[in-house]
């Protein structure tokens, strides 16, 4: 099992810096879009910071997964993301259901595995609510 989850974190995180990187550098052609996509699309180009920012983070991101440091981190950031993307094909372009899904299950899996950091996030009792009583 420690193979395993080695093999879809560096999967995962190579997945993101390869896509990161490719917006910048444009060394593969994007997948056909459906027309709704890429109006989409085009709409959130358009301001060049958002995108160019998320392609960061992507970056970024996938190095900790593959550098295996700052895992918790990288898939908290990541979560929306990866959110956003099975959301664009389920609602956009439906012919990239398949991979939004296997990115989607990754994240899951991922965080499923690394869920001991994540449980202190969702207790009912915090800080703040430990001042208020």
């Amino acid at each position: 099992m420690k193979y395993t989850i080695l093999v879809i974190q560096i999967l995962f995180g190579g997945i993101f810096v390869f896509m990161g990187l490719n917006h910048f550098f444009h060394f593969v052609s994007p997948p056909p879009a459906s027309l709704k996509a890429k109006v989409f699309l085009e709409a959130m180009s358009l301001s060049g910071y958002f995108m160019d920012f998320v392609r960061i983070v992507e970056i970024v991101c996938g190095g900790l997964l593959i550098a295996r440091t700052f895992v918790p981190l990288a898939l908290i950031v990541l979560a929306p993301i990866v959110v956003n993307i099975l959301l664009l094909h389920i609602f956009l372009n439906p012919s990239g259901i398949p991979m939004g899904l296997v990115v989607a299950g990754m994240q899951v899996f991922l965080m499923w595995f690394h869920r001991d950091y994540f449980i202190p996030l969702l207790t009912a009792k915090t800080k703040v609510n430990r001042i208020r009583d």
